[in-house]
């Protein structure tokens, strides 16, 4: 299960955040979205406007609400990871995506392909991972 917020509660392109990037959570797993969002919100230039499940859930967040980076695993039900990718950067072109996963070689370069700005190897440390979340989305 997803982890939404209600409409009322994402925030539109003319809400004011208290931080500099807007970031949106993806994957399958609730405890591992659950840690990311602990560990990108210790930094105060990040903030997590939502978290979902699927890459299905992600494409209708994007719809309502505004978010610089979209973090997502490749591993998701339904929609894959790299076809979340290509749809986000297709109808979302300014959203960053960077992925973090356990797996490398063949399925990072496919993320690149598919238009992944950036590629995160779990187990990672939070620094890493902020690091280049916040390099991602200054360019």
């Amino acid at each position: 299960m997803s982890t939404q917020h209600p409409a009322s509660e994402i925030p539109s392109d003319k809400s004011p955040t208290p931080y500099g990037v807007r970031i949106l959570i993806v994957d399958h797993d609730a405890a591992i979205r659950e840690t990311q969002r602990r560990l990108l919100e210790n930094d105060q230039h990040l903030s997590v406007v939502g978290e979902v499940a699927s890459g299905e859930e992600a494409l209708n967040f994007l719809e309502l609400a505004k978010v610089d980076v979209v973090t997502t695993d490749l591993l998701l039900p339904g929609m894959s990871g790299i076809e979340t990718i290509t749809q986000i950067k297709a109808q979302f072109p300014a959203v960053k995506v960077v992925v973090l996963s356990a797996y490398g070689g063949d399925l990072m370069e496919r993320s690149v392909q598919a238009g992944a700005d950036g590629y995160v190897l779990k187990p990672y440390a939070s620094d890493t991972m902020v690091e280049r979340i916040l390099s991602i989305a200054k360019n």
